[in-house]
């Protein structure tokens, strides 16, 4: 990590492509992160065939609610899906502005986890001149979708709590972990997004002719498929607790949707995608809970 790297922004070097296809549409698409200047934010260009492109800000106000995904939306039929790691990669390489041209409508899922990004993004990070701006929370805050909830405190760190529940496992042990960028890196992005092979399997038959299909690009290769009470992907896992590890990089590259860094301790269970960002909007809809730095 270079010196400065936690207090100053960053942006990439130079071009850094990715090309796969994406855990829900199965397509191929191409992504191309390019540097941006101080301020500029994370952008993201989906490139169409014909017009011109459509721009889209990676912001907690554009999130589109579909399951299993962040899904980022100009307001309109336009959407990027999936781009949770690859925001979590940008977090854990400290890079705050580029813009991002895609070609097809997600975000490669790759490996399945955040690794590929960062292995590919770690050796382009330009830090740049102006201070990254960081969000303290000052009160308690808590939202709930069902079972499901976050909690945020004040702390003097960003820390991250997450107990995670898993068919046919049961209530995991809880993970907790005061996040920088080189332990997320080490620690977190290689952990793989995960889940059952037979919901997977019939998601994709009952969902594939839908606007939105959900999982036809999924497989053993690029995800942690459970079935019948054991991990069947070839190696196993990662780490023993990788879902939970997982749970946080989702948790993680969400949270970036605020613009910046938070202080602050976030206390989830079983966080989705949809309740991080009602977080979100709790934390930055009200005045009074924070402090931007």
């Amino acid at each position: 990590m270079k010196a400065g790297h936690e207090t100053r922004q960053g942006t990439v070097a130079r071009d850094v492509i990715f090309e796969g296809r994406g855990l829900h549409t199965g397509k191929r698409a191409k992504v191309i992160v390019k540097p941006a200047a101080a301020g500029y934010g994370i952008v993201f260009h989906l490139l169409n065939r014909r017009g011109p492109a459509t721009t889209i800000q990676a912001d907690w106000r554009n999130v589109r609610n579909l399951p299993l995904c962040t899904c980022l939306t100009d307001g309109t039929r336009q959407q990027i899906r999936t781009v949770e790691h690859l925001l979590a990669a940008f977090y854990g390489c400290g890079i705050d502005n580029a813009a991002v041209e895609v070609v097809g409508k997600e975000i490669p899922l790759l490996d399945g986890s955040a690794k590929p990004f960062v292995d590919a993004l770690a050796g382009s990070v330009e830090i740049l001149h102006e201070t990254r701006r960081t969000i303290r929370v000052v009160k308690l805050l808590e939202v709930r979708d069902g079972p499901r909830w976050v909690k945020v405190t004040p702390h003097d760190h960003f820390r991250v709590e997450v107990q995670t529940y898993v068919k046919p496992f049961g209530r995991l042990p809880w993970l907790r972990c005061n996040f920088d960028r080189p332990s997320f890196v080490s620690d977190f992005a290689p952990a793989r997004t995960f889940g059952s092979l037979r919901d997977a399997s019939l998601a994709k038959i009952f969902t594939r002719f839908l606007p939105n299909p959900i999982c036809l690009g999924a497989s053993r290769h690029n995800a942690v498929a459970i079935f019948r009470g054991r991990v069947v992907s070839p190696g196993g896992l990662r780490f023993p607790d990788e879902f939970s590890r997982h749970r946080a990089l989702d948790f993680v590259g969400d949270l970036t949707l605020a613009g910046g860094d938070f202080q602050a301790s976030f206390t989830c269970f079983s966080p989705t995608h949809r309740l991080t960002r009602q977080m979100l909007e709790a934390i930055l809809s009200d005045p009074t809970s924070h402090v931007v730095v």
